[in-house]
């Protein structure tokens, strides 16, 4: 078998007749390769914990949820191990089923261990349902996908975390490492073409916990076996894409988006445990016939490895398609996509008449009423890194997609990770802002208005102390978000937020039901401003029920403590309830104050 699997050689087919889920030995043998049959061994719940030894590659389940509570553990370091999974049959590891056979409940306890996330069983659509591979899987274009009823079986929606930590700990809403990657496989399609559920996909292992494991995962339970036999060829090539072992392969442009005139660069990583054969593809916006700009063999490594792939100058404006098409030792193909954009300034001019004004109830174009239809959306795989990572090929689809929908408005923007994008006096990197570049030139190919929200929760430090108050602080955040509008100007399908959920006090208690002070000594001279223009010291000691020993003077004014904040009407603690009501009318003026100043 040689590389065949990325650790071991064997492959064990949990497969046992008095089991719940069980499915017909015929199937066990089905969906595995002729080559396979020597190296498969079918075990029984009894003695699948003692199976899966370190020489097992590949560990199969046909019995979907259900499992052998006594082999949990053994799953799971197998599962550390960098182990590759098949679990067919619905959504994996949600009913524990103990030694004398009985079954417990639903749980997510061991289904969040691996990071598979919660499952929710489906209610289907009414009409006729088909099965259809994902247009990236080209391994499976020939291959039939077939139901043999009008019962179309069980489908489940999970929700697998990709991200085993955060990149940014100390910021709310930090995105994480792409330690899984998601690669849909098979969808489920209902009469009017719209897809349901995803009863197949592969989850690569890329880093974390458990890399190194591919885990193929089917949220589907069929209606009988005939559906998993009439499948069963494409359910061997799943099965052995699976087995094939770790491969990373990325072809992307140096920037998501350039000038007229200027060169671009592709660059070619991987990182593989086998060999693979890649062909790189460019497609200008004249969709002319795609140019080869790479076609070779990628030899194994165990670390990533890069080559630059120049193109030639670019005049003409729009959006071109990269495509990079893997193929595998055992002759699997993939396909992946990623693209750049050439900035269309024509492209621009005709948004010029569609800027949205506010009207009494409506939002207004060109003095006409337009509902809004929106969502929230940065990129629908990396999330929250998409200007670190961009994708203008993935944008290009998903804004289709939205168009089609009767979306006509996406709100996107920075939650996280300002000090990444713009590490040096909160002036953004220049490959953050054409990324930026080729999300709005993809919105506006779609013709859907772009809310951009600068910041979240609060405003970055940016090497200053208090976010909301110190000069430093404000300087860099105004620099920031005056260089993007200034950018963007002409683009008028753009607005602006300057901030989401805003949340003053100590960055550390952000949606505290009351704002918690950050006690620095920025926050400490703003507040006794704020009560000087509104109270003499007299009246601020009768109103705080202090006396003259302890509000001496204006250099004594605190801020609120926690026990100023309960309202208990049994608690006798000494607190002082209208401090704690002035510092949060200082807080909204504080935020108002910050408004006006970026604004």
């Amino acid at each position: 078998m040689g590389n065949m699997f990325s650790s071991g050689t064997r492959v064990v087919v949990f497969c046992d007749p008095e089991f719940p889920g069980a499915c017909s030995p015929q199937v066990c043998d089905a969906i595995l390769p002729a080559a396979w049959q020597p190296l498969k061994i079918t075990v029984d719940a009894a003695s699948l914990a003692a199976s899966l030894t370190a020489d097992v590659g590949l560990f199969i389940s046909l019995h979907g949820p259900y499992f052998p509570k006594s082999a949990w553990t053994a799953i799971v370091r197998f599962c550390e191990r960098g182990g590759n999974l098949a679990i067919l049959g619905g959504a994996p590891f949600i009913h524990p089923v103990r030694d004398d056979g009985t079954i417990e409940p639903q749980t997510m306890a061991y289904s969040a261990t691996l990071c598979l996330g919660p499952a929710t069983a489906l209610e289907l659509p009414g009409g006729v349902v088909s099965l259809q591979a994902s247009p990236d899987a080209l391994f499976l274009a020939e291959t039939p996908l077939h139901l043999t009823t009008a019962d179309p079986g069980r489908f489940w929606a999970m929700r697998p975390m990709l991200t085993q930590s955060a990149d940014h700990p100390q910021e709310h809403g930090s995105a994480g490492p792409l330690d899984t990657l998601l690669m849909p496989l098979v969808s489920a399609v209902d009469s009017t073409g719209d897809h349901f559920a995803m009863p197949f996909y592969l989850l690569r292992q890329q880093s974390g916990r458990f890399a190194g494991g591919n885990w193929l995962i089917a949220g589907w339970r069929p209606a009988s076996d005939a559906d998993w036999l009439v499948n069963a060829a494409a359910l061997r090539a799943m099965v052995q894409f699976a087995a094939t072992g770790y491969q990373q392969v990325e072809a992307r442009p140096d920037l998501a988006c350039y000038r007229p005139g200027e060169t671009p660069t592709l660059v070619l990583r991987h990182c593989a445990s086998t060999a693979l054969a890649v062909v790189v593809t460019l497609t200008g916006p004249d969709n002319g016939a795609p140019v080869t700009i790479f076609a070779g063999e990628l030899p194994p490594t165990v670390t990533l490895a890069e080559q630059r792939l120049p193109l030639a100058v670019c005049d003409l404006p729009g959006f071109y398609q990269i495509r990079c098409r893997i193929t595998t030792p055992n002759h699997q193909t993939i396909q992946q996509r990623n693209g750049l954009w050439v900035w269309d300034a024509r492209l621009i001019a005709h948004t010029q008449h569609q800027q949205l004004t506010a009207g009494r109830v409506f939002f207004q174009q060109a003095g006409r009423p337009v509902p809004i239809f929106g969502t929230t959306y940065m990129d629908s795989v990396v999330q929250r890194h998409f200007l670190a990572l961009p994708n203008p090929a993935r944008w290009d689809a998903d804004f289709a997609a939205m168009q089609s929908a009767g979306i006509n408005m996406v709100r996107t923007g920075i939650w996280t990770a300002w000090e990444a994008l713009a590490p040096l006096h909160g002036e953004p990197s220049e490959s953050a802002l054409r990324a930026l570049d080729a999300f709005i030139m993809t919105a506006v190919r779609y013709n859907i208005q772009i809310i951009f929200t600068f910041f979240a929760f609060f405003p970055p430090f940016f090497d200053g102390h208090n976010p909301w108050l110190d000069p430093r602080s404000l300087q860099r955040q105004s620099a920031f978000v005056a260089l993007l509008a200034q950018r963007y100007k002409e683009v008028a399908l753009l607005s602006w937020d300057l901030i989401n959920e805003p949340s003053f006090g100590h960055p550390d208690h952000i949606f505290s039901k009351r704002p918690i002070p950050n006690g620095d000594a920025f926050e400490r001279a703003a507040f006794c401003d704020w009560l000087r223009q509104r109270y003499s010291l007299d009246d601020l000691q009768v109103r705080w029920q202090m006396t003259p020993a302890t509000l001496p003077d204006w250099e004594a004014v605190m801020p609120p403590t926690a026990d100023d904040f309960r309202t208990s009407h049994t608690d006798l603690t000494p607190r002082h309830p209208l401090r704690a009501s002035d510092f949060t009318l200082f807080s909204q003026a504080v935020i108002a104050q910050w408004a006006a100043l970026l604004t």
